[in-house]
């Protein structure tokens, strides 16, 4: 997965460097689909052995989507309790983002998520706030309580992103206040992720469209990846 080199049987033009023709891409490209859990014990061993960082990298990455594409809980609570341990700001980051895509039911403990919210800087802020989706815990007013607190404006818009895969009404409510935020990025944002919101929540197409000024197809476009665009929480 270190392997830059172009694969066997793969030319490269001069001046062009072609990442999708390399051993690390098709590595990474298998690792996303790989389903056999019999892999997972040695891949728990290097990350509590391995003295590379990229090599343990690695196995969480694997860990993470062998446990997406099996509903793992027992692999996605191995992910949970190694934020405890690991120090390396990057290997936290990939763990969270592996996290974020991995449903966490109600009885496993998310407060390492947000004890590293607290402590830690805005990329491993960021990759917390979507790693608290995907739940059978309420986190809706959670999310909420730190968008009120935050006047960071980076952090606020990866709360309204969170928000829009889980958001209800009450989301809504509090959302719209943010599309008079001084901050154009903000109000992008909020615009981006209110029409997700509005339609898990049943309102017309014109109402939608009315608020978030955009257009009929792209309500529509948007109800067609509304499976894809929601998590518990």
């Amino acid at each position: 997965m270190s392997d830059n080199s172009y694969c066997s049987g793969e030319w490269s033009e001069e001046g062009v460097y072609e990442s999708s023709k390399t051993v690390s891409w098709r590595a990474y490209e298998k690792a996303r689909q790989l389903t056999d859990t019999s892999y997972l014990p040695d891949l728990y061993n290097l990350t509590e052995t391995s003295k590379s960082n990229a090599t343990k990298a690695h196995a969480y990455f694997i860990i993470g989507f062998i446990a997406k594409n099996t509903n793992s809980e027992l692999a996605t609570k191995f992910l949970l309790d190694r934020l405890k341990v690991e120090k390396l700001t990057s290997t936290i980051n990939l763990i969270l983002h592996r996290l974020a895509d991995l449903y966490k039911p109600a009885h496993l403990d998310l407060s390492v998520i947000y004890q590293l919210i607290g402590k830690k800087g805005a990329l491993t802020r960021h990759a917390a706030y979507m790693a608290l989706t995907n739940t059978g815990h309420s986190v809706e007013n959670s999310l909420l309580d730190l968008l009120e607190k935050t006047r960071n404006r980076e952090d606020i818009i990866w709360i309204i992103h969170a928000l829009g895969y889980i958001g209800t009404e009450k989301s809504l409510d509090i959302l719209k206040t943010y599309l008079k935020h001084k901050k154009l990025r903000v109000r992008e944002s909020v615009r981006n992720e209110l029409p997700s919101i509005m339609i898990r929540v049943g309102l017309p197409v014109t109402e939608i469209c009315r608020l978030n000024n955009v257009s009929t197809q792209f309500v529509e476009s948007r109800k067609e990846r509304i499976s894809h665009l929601t998590r518990p929480g």
